[in-house]
Formats: C-alpha cells, structure tokens, sequence
C-alpha cells in the first residue's frame, strides 16, 4: 500500500480491479480506492477536487478516541438522552432492560462470556433499537412541518458509524448513528432535521441551512454540543 501526501494530509492508496475512483474516510484515515491502471497524476487531481468535502467531513467528524471508557457494570453512569442514569445490573436474567426512575435496569443471562461483554451486548442491543423508535418518531413529527416526503417504506436505520451522526442517500433513505440516543433530546431533533433537509438538498448550500434554521434556529449550538460532547458518546 502507498501513501500519497496532499494538503499536509496523509492518503492511504490502494488499488484493485475496481473502474472508478473514490474516497473513504474512517478512523484509520483517508484511503483512495483506484483501478489499477488510473494514472497517480489523475488520482491526485481528484482527491485535490475534493478539498472542500473532505475539510466539511474531517471538520464535523466525532473523535472516538477521544471518548472516556466507561466501565459496564453494576453502578456505572450512563446517559440516555441527555440523562443521567445509574446500571443495575441483574445476573441470570433474560428480561428486557427497563427504567425506573434514574435506574436502567439491565438484566444478564449467565453464560461463559465475561460480565461485562454481556452488558455491552445487551445495552448496545437495546441503544439501537430506541435509537430507531425515537428517530422514526421524530422523522414523522418533523417532515410534515418541513414539507418532504420519506420513502414509501418510511424506514429509519440505525447505523454503527464512527464518524458521522447521520446520512441521507440518494435514494432518500435516513440513516442514523445510534449512539445519538445518548445526546439530549433537542441534539437528537437536529441531527433528524439535518437529514430531513437533504431530502429537499442534496447539499450544504445556504437554502439547506435555511432549511434547517426554520425549524431549529438555534441549531448551530447544537453543532456545537457534538462537536465538544460527541466523543462522549462513543464511551462503550
């Protein structure tokens, strides 16, 4: 694999039998996937196209390396939108998690994987699915006040990215990351509205802002908030 170095930025090269060109941006850095054949001036050419998206994406992405440990277990503190809450965890149960009061009940079956793993998999488990209840729920209050309309399955997905809060494919299909949950509920409302926009533009243009501002004028203090609490979220 070769590195290409462009705009103080270290590019991971790979190429493969692939016909088109692309960019991939993850934890591990920015990689171009290129056909074998592509000539190295043309990538370069393209990535340099590219600038603006890719300061956009690097600009806004979460650092999850950055996010404190949080140890799963029994008394740990955890958040659930914007709340805080305390585990309690209860062994060789199969029950679902519940709430009560500022306590997230998590029972665990016994098995022979390590406590801790169990929790994790359970709370994750139970994360994604609030996170596609109260996304969906959210979605539908918002898009008939925005005027756009979901895909005929009306389907919100939850995603395990690592780098962004949610995405709007061309298609008009909403994905969100899960761990948008644990985010005040008025954060979670803008990453819904953010998306919701894009199905009138496809864009970060001044009428997508627009969009969004009619809705939530105060949105850029919730850019804000994720970009100084985001990496929170990514504790477990």
């Amino acid at each position: 694999m070769k590195s290409l170095f462009i705009n103080n930025r270290e590019i991971k090269l790979v190429r493969s039998q692939r016909k088109t060109l692309g960019l991939q941006v993850s934890p591990q850095g920015i990689t171009a996937r290129a056909p074998k054949r592509m000539s190295e001036r043309a990538i370069i050419d393209f990535i340099v196209s590219k600038e603006g998206w890719l300061t956009k994406i690097l600009g806004n992405m979460p650092e999850p390396s950055q996010a404190k440990p949080i140890a799963l277990q029994h008394g740990a503190k955890i958040t659930y939108l914007g709340e805080p809450y305390t585990l309690e965890v209860i062994e060789g149960s199969t029950k679902p998690i519940s709430i009560q009061g500022q306590t997230l009940i998590v029972p665990v079956a016994n098995t022979h994987t390590a406590l801790t793993q169990r929790i994790k998999t359970k709370l994750t488990k139970w994360f994604k699915q609030q996170a596609q209840l109260v996304c969906t729920q959210r979605a539908k209050h918002f898009a008939p006040w925005m005027q756009v309309k979901q895909r005929k399955d009306n389907q919100i997905y939850v995603r395990d990215y690592k780098r962004r809060w949610g995405s709007c494919d061309s298609k008009g299909k909403l994905s969100f990351n899960w761990r948008i949950i644990q985010a005040p509920s008025e954060v979670l409302d803008y990453v819904v509205i953010h998306e919701l926009a894009h199905l009138q533009e496809f864009n970060h243009s001044k009428k997508f802002w627009s969009i969004v501002s009619q809705q939530m004028p105060d949105y850029n203090e919730k850019e804000m908030w994720l970009k100084k609490h985001g990496p929170s979220l990514y504790g477990f």
